[in-house]
């Protein structure tokens, strides 16, 4: 006698293969982002007021320091990137590039110099003669023991002119 058959797994299981690959299809779908998903919720970030310690605010003036002897220039300090590009520039035009040694250190934070103009105008000054000159923040100071005794006054008078704004301390009178 034969054996009827009966329905058993392998005639359900062809079914539920389609069945799961059908839901791992519509997730999918769901995923990829052509269906709207629900949004998510990010938290907003607060702007909080930067406070900066006297330390800090000193660290994020201009700051410059130039000794020169006769021809060449030993440059030192701080410019925002603005202002160290374009005194590199003046520095390569009035200079040779092997006359100039030093490091400027550049930081997008730092506060404008609003008085490189003038420093730019004293680099021929610089080249012809030997000064040693700092300026930091709205202060500066300047040395002249190296310049001859007649060209003193004359250096003096000229940067007394430029930076009328700013407290230039070793200046001759």
């Amino acid at each position: 006698m034969a054996h009827a058959r009966t329905p058993g797994i392998g005639i359900w299981l062809p079914w539920v293969l389609l069945a799961v690959a059908v839901a791992a299809g519509l997730a999918l779908l769901d995923r990829d982002g052509s269906q709207l998903a629900a949004p998510i919720s990010k938290p907003v970030a607060t702007p909080v007021a930067a406070v900066r310690s006297p330390a800090q605010a000193a660290l994020l003036q201009p700051r410059l320091h130039f000794d020169s002897r006769v021809g060449t220039m030993n440059v030192a300090g701080q410019l925002g990137d603005t202002d160290r590009a374009r005194l590199d520039m003046a520095l390569a035009r009035t200079f040779k590039a092997e006359a100039v040694e030093g490091d400027i250190g550049s930081d997008p934070g730092i506060e404008p110099a609003a008085w490189l103009d003038e420093v730019i105008l004293l680099l021929p000054d610089f080249k012809a003669t030997s000064i040693k000159f700092a300026i930091d923040g709205d202060a500066a100071r300047v040395d002249l023991s190296r310049v001859p005794e007649r060209d003193r006054a004359a250096i003096s008078k000229k940067i007394r002119g430029l930076f009328t704004g700013i407290e230039v301390r070793g200046l001759v009178d």
